[in-house]
């Protein structure tokens, strides 16, 4: 939303309660077959790809876990295990760099809401 021009809380709001307006629909939204709706996600892919220009690879600390998530989220077909890791690997290669303080503290509870993940499993 922000990337359109939406600056306050009221775009996420409006969203989230689309969101909830959609769930009566979803055994709907199922009868879908998932070929009719592949090319949407090839679309959506190449302009999310469009975002890795801006990411800053010379500085290992932000580029390598970018990468990794780029990498791990086809070799695991699972796109949460592919964002786990690389929100995982960030905060580590920031304390290992000892630039714990880029690192914000809502990060280290996804962090950790992540391993969680992972063990539950």
């Amino acid at each position: 939303g922000i990337a359109v021009g939406g600056k306050t809380g009221l775009t996420s709001m409006t969203t989230g309660l689309l969101f909830l307006l959609s769930i009566p629909f979803i055994p709907f939204i199922n009868l879908i077959p998932d070929i009719a709706v592949a090319p949407i996600f090839l679309i959506i892919g190449y302009l999310m790809l469009q975002s890795i220009a801006e990411i800053n690879f010379k500085d290992i600390t932000e580029g390598f876990p970018a990468f990794l998530t780029i990498v791990l989220i086809p070799f695991t077909s699972d796109i949460v295990k592919g964002m786990a890791i690389g929100f995982i690997v960030f905060p580590v290669l920031k304390l290992f760099a000892r630039r714990e303080k880029e690192v914000k503290p809502a990060m280290y509870v996804i962090v950790l809401l992540f391993f969680l993940y992972f063990m539950l499993q």
